[in-house]
């Protein structure tokens, strides 16, 4: 695998479920113990927070194990019932949702689900709970075990006894804490049976953590909350985030300043820019919008020379400076780019090699003295990097605060940048796309959003 894919599949697996994803339950205190969980998610390959599904996105290869039967009529339509009711809740809004079929076994409610076209499992409790990141055992040991390791089983169902305890204890630290080895101080509290499951009480450097077992074994869960208080949950985050996306009262002005920090090969930031730059392109000169760049690369020699390209056109030739970039969001051929949008590739090939040596660019890269951790600097921002505190690819400022979006398409950053104005223009009403632009370079649009990130 590639070191960008590397990158982009670890990234994408944070963000997605730290940031942005008005679908998921608020996290609450236990940071260490969700930073685990983190990991577990990256470990088993899952992308459960993928602004789709409430439970998990991930395919469940553990249930053809473990029987199950089909549920009642009655319960049958009860369940249907209540995905409808609460799709824009449990799902991104406007998803095209389809329950195929509905099953019990194993201690849960199963309903296999079809989300705009990707088959999904949906997990409740017998009480209709809904059952949160839920993740085969088998996923996380990479097919070692199916079940914990060293529990008592009995009739095909795991025992409630002092083994489970050293089981579960063992599992987090084999499997949960990277590097935590057998020494890791994890306490086993009460174990219980609740509500079809295990309940499992544990607390790991003084952070409380349930964790919940299917009765077989085969599967683990990390929060099982119900209907009601997960709609509390996601009013709350939707709150947070809606003050996030909007500019203060104080910091509103005549005529915006709009930053935007990436990284030239950023698929994020690629991404940001294809929805921003409709909006850059409507609002014209009653705006003051920048293109700027994080003051490290994490792509390369190639992203450090195209970072110095850009802001040469930017600086020399800012009228073609959208057009080069429509072409290079799409192709990632900046040679082919400058010659298509009548660049003249001598007068950008002197302004990149002044202001290469300016800001040392080359300079830097060679020496990792200068580098930030593993990343080779790029300081033609660096003192707005440091003014605003940019941390990564992309980060959009407007009058020196920090936004983040309600999302990365054109109608949503119109919204966001309109805010900036004590009295918004005319063409602040105009309808912009509502779709989001897909990642890295090419056309076209994603599902669902993304609040994936470059960041070291």
């Amino acid at each position: 695998m590639s070191e960008d894919k590397k990158e982009k599949k670890i990234k994408e697996t944070k963000t997605k479920v730290s940031q942005k994803t008005p679908k998921k339950a608020s996290q609450g205190g236990n940071i260490f113990w969700w930073i685990i969980i983190l990991a577990v998610i990256a470990i088993a390959g899952l992308y459960f927070m993928n602004n789709k599904n409430a439970n998990t996105t991930a395919k469940d290869d553990s249930s053809s194990t473990v029987e199950m039967s089909k549920v009642s009529t009655k319960e049958n339509n009860n369940i249907k019932k209540l995905i409808e009711d609460n799709k824009d809740i449990l799902f991104s809004k406007n998803s095209k949702v389809v329950v195929d079929k509905v099953e019990k076994g194993d201690g849960v409610i199963l309903a296999s689900l079809t989300i705009d076209g990707d088959k999904s499992p949906f997990y409740l409790t017998n009480s209709k709970k809904l059952i949160l990141q839920v993740i085969p055992v088998e996923k996380i040991t990479k097919g070692k075990n199916k079940v914990l390791e060293g529990v008592e089983m009995k009739k095909g169902q795991v025992a409630v006894n002092d083994k489970l305890k050293e089981a579960v204890k063992n599992f987090i630290n084999d499997y949960l804490i990277q590097g935590g080895g057998k020494d890791a101080k994890v306490e086993i509290g009460k174990i219980s049976k609740e509500d079809g499951l295990i309940k499992v009480n544990t607390t790991l450097q003084g952070q409380e953590q349930p964790i919940y077992l299917t009765p077989s074994g085969s599967k683990v869960a990390f929060k099982v909350i119900s209907l009601d208080d997960y709609k509390k949950e996601v009013a709350t985050q939707q709150a947070v985030q809606k003050k996030a996306a909007e500019v203060s009262e104080e910091n509103k002005n005549d005529k915006p300043q709009v930053d935007i920090f990436v990284m030239s090969y950023c698929p994020y930031g690629t991404q940001f820019e294809k929805g921003i730059i409709p909006v850059l392109r409507l609002l014209k000169d009653k705006i003051d919008a920048k293109i700027r760049f994080v003051d490290y690369a994490m792509h390369n020699k190639k992203e450090l020379d195209e970072n110095v390209v850009q802001y040469c056109i930017q600086k020399n030739t800012p009228d073609k400076f959208y057009d080069y970039l429509d072409c290079f969001l799409e192709s990632g051929k900046s040679k082919e780019c400058v010659q298509k949008t009548g660049i003249d590739a001598d007068k950008l090939a002197s302004c990149s090699d002044t202001t290469d040596k300016q800001f040392k660019v080359s300079e830097n890269f060679k020496d990792k003295s200068t580098w930030k951790g593993q990343f080779p600097t790029f300081d033609i921002d660096k003192a707005d990097n440091a003014k605003y505190g940019v941390q990564g690819s992309p980060t959009l400022i407007i009058n020196g605060q920090k936004i983040q979006p309600a999302g990365r398409d054109a109608k949503h950053l119109l919204e966001a940048v309109c805010g900036g104005f004590k009295n918004p223009p005319a063409e602040c009403q105009k309808e912009l796309s509502s779709k989001s632009p897909s990642s890295g370079f090419g056309s076209g649009a994603t599902s669902g959003g993304s609040g994936g990130g470059c960041a070291q």
